[in-house]
Formats: structure tokens, sequence, C-alpha cells
């Protein structure tokens, strides 16, 4: 939990190096779907990010989020994704991370939600 520089397992000397960086990061991770959730509408969920995100998926945008006041990175919010879902079973996903102040990056767990 927190920022760029403080995921567990990073290396001391990275983690030095990226306190108080301002710009740009990258995240991204392939994810399987559950036969169960094809067709529904599935959403990423982010509990803490800093600041503000563009969400894609197999290489097309599924959404953003921009913060306008640094306070309110502590909210959560969700992103729509399956519109982006090319019909095999696992999916990229990419998320490009916008700091503008302080230490950014995704601060806390992102979780997959379906609605019902």
């Amino acid at each position: 939990q927190g920022g760029w520089s403080k995921h567990p397992g990073m290396p001391e000397a990275l983690s030095e190096k990226l306190k108080g960086y301002l710009g740009i990061s990258w995240y991204a991770a392939k994810i399987k779907i559950p036969e169960n959730l094809k067709g529904k509408e599935v959403y990423l969920i982010f509990e803490e990010l800093d600041e503000s995100c563009q969400v894609y998926v197999n290489g097309k945008m599924a959404g953003e989020h921009n913060l306008n006041d640094p306070i309110y990175y502590r909210y959560s919010f969700s992103i729509r994704i399956d519109q982006c879902f090319n019909g095999v079973d696992e999916q990229m996903i990419v998320i490009r991370v916008i700091n503008t102040t302080g230490d950014g990056g995704i601060c806390k767990p992102v979780r997959i939600a379906v609605e019902r």
C-alpha cells in the first residue's frame, strides 16, 4: 500500500529515487475472465489512486478518471472494462497514472466487480 515509492518488494534504492517523483507511471497485468462473467458489465474498482488515470484493455481506452482536487485521491471510483474485451479468456489491462503532487500511483489494491 502507498504510492509508487512504497510498493512491497521494491528495492530500497529504487524506492528512494521515486520519493517525490512527479509524472507518469504505467501498470500492466493480464487477467483471466471467468466464463460466468462473460456478457456482463465488468468494472475495475480503484480504492485509492493518486491522482488521475487512463485505463486501457487490449490496447483500447476503456475509461479515465481525472482528479481535480488532490485531496480526493482517497475516494474510490470504478471504470467499466468489458466493452474492450477481445473474446479470449485473458485480457491485458494497462493503467497510465498521472501524478502532479506528492507520492502518486495505485495506493491500494484494484479489484474486479460485476454489475448484477
